[in-house]
């Protein structure tokens, strides 16, 4: 039979299992988000580009 002690350690080891996967996610989150960002801002520079140069099949919006 477990004592209390050992009850109680296991649920902060849980508890601290679950603050470290939500922490994972939020890093996830984030690198996904800048990643779009960067993604968005080179498809950017290069309509720009393509827009001065006058090869741009696509219409600004």
């Amino acid at each position: 039979m477990a004592s209390q002690q050992s009850r109680e350690n296991v649920a902060q080891t849980a508890g601290q299992l679950t603050g470290e996967a939500q922490k994972t996610e939020q890093v996830k989150n984030m690198a996904q988000g800048a990643g779009e960002q960067v993604k968005n801002m080179a498809q950017g520079a290069a309509d720009a580009v393509k827009n001065t140069l006058g090869i741009n099949p696509r219409q600004p919006k």
